[in-house]
């Protein structure tokens, strides 16, 4: 820990309801702020952080929501664009029927390496995120999420 021990909030709240609400808020912070340092900040994909403004914000908005879903987001985009040959930054630039293809091709590659169903859902719904923000259309005929 951080060398700072505090009985469980729920003991707190009967004595002190202002104070365990301060508790809780410590904790919550602390657990968000490490999470951010150990998903990005030592990231290989770091880098699109630094270079891409709006990938950055994309980020900070997920974890606005979860900072699980954003850690996992910002992994899985740079690696599935670094396995087909593309970056983040392409992908936002993509019309629809490119974004259709990206999507059938990395599903297939993934299917290759022996990914099932929810593992390559996660990987397709973290693109679609991605692609969302860019305001790239998929349209009819999409793959599933």
């Amino acid at each position: 820990g951080r060398g700072f021990n505090s009985p469980p909030v729920h003991i707190i709240i009967h004595v002190e309801p202002d104070l365990a609400l301060r508790v809780l808020q410590l904790r919550l912070k602390g657990v968000h702020g490490e999470m951010r340092r150990l998903s990005l900040a030592r990231s290989p994909y770091r880098h699109y952080l630094e270079e891409d403004e709006s990938f950055r914000r994309w980020v900070e908005e997920l974890e606005r929501g979860s900072v699980q879903t954003a850690a996992n987001y910002f992994r899985k985009v740079p690696s599935v664009c670094e396995q087909l040959g593309t970056t983040p930054q392409e992908l936002a630039k993509m019309d629809t029927r490119q974004a259709k293809f990206f999507l059938h091709d990395l599903i297939g590659s993934l299917e290759k390496k022996g990914v099932k169903g929810s593992g390559i859902e996660s990987y397709v719904k973290a693109v679609k995120s991605w692609m969302v923000w860019n305001d790239v259309e998929i349209g009819p005929g999409e793959p599933s999420d």
